[in-house]
């Protein structure tokens, strides 16, 4: 899995775009007192179909991190059935074998017993070299842009059929930038100015986003797209 399952165009218009934020952000970032905000940017149709493996590399992560929840003490993953938390969908996981040739979608749905389910798996760099690879090449000019000695990098999947996020609408960290490599089926991304946000009580709102959503910035991303 390597950079070059991206057009070189979208490639090339991603680092740009943090390059023109770079100076300002190495130059003493303090988002409490001076946030800076990158626009953001959708790109569809980014992914060259022919060379995405993710079937395979998600097969493998998976099973990995299966063998490892012995001997681990915190949880790899969280799981959400129906939206809520479910500690025992850990053990599905854990305990249910891929049948040979079987695909990730196929598996993850057998292991959920066909229900609606979320899984967010933080760090997967931990458990997958191809993964951890891959983002090191994807990321080394962001990072240059960005100030290397001072960027750290983590790999978050969102994974299944729950619809809205289940966790509900969240703010992410002011230190953190976040890509989005969307590589599935249609999605629906909100976003809030946070004046606006505040305006209709978004966080009130936050697991009823038909209340909020006609206030939010959205971005439709097509299958195989890059966010």
């Amino acid at each position: 899995m390597e950079t070059n399952i991206f057009d070189p165009h979208h490639l090339n218009q991603i680092y740009a775009h943090y390059e023109e934020y770079g100076s300002a952000i190495r130059c003493c970032y303090e988002p409490e007192l001076r946030n800076i905000i990158l626009k953001p940017r959708l790109f569809k149709q980014a992914f060259r179909l022919d060379s995405v493996k993710s079937d395979e590399i998600m097969m493998n992560l998976f099973n990995v991190m299966r063998h490892q929840m012995a001997f681990a003490d915190n949880r790899l993953f969280r799981i959400y059935l129906d939206g809520n938390l479910s500690a025992e969908a850990d053990d599905w996981i854990r305990h249910t074998e891929p049948h040979r040739s079987e695909r990730f979608e196929s598996w993850l749905q057998r292991s959920m017993g066909y229900r609606h389910f979320g899984i967010i798996v933080n760090h997967a760099e931990k458990w997958s070299d191809t993964l951890a690879c891959f983002t090191a090449e994807f990321v080394e000019p962001i990072r240059e842009s960005l100030d290397k000695n001072h960027t750290n990098v983590e790999i978050s999947f969102f994974i299944g059929n729950y619809g809205h996020t289940p966790f509900g609408i969240h703010l992410d960290d002011p230190y953190s930038s976040v890509i989005h490599l969307h590589l599935g089926a249609t999605k629906t991304m909100y976003l809030w100015n946070d004046e606006i946000f505040k305006q209709c009580d978004g966080f009130h709102h936050r697991f009823d986003v038909d209340n909020i959503k006609m206030f939010a910035d959205i971005r439709d991303s097509e299958q195989k797209c890059l966010a």
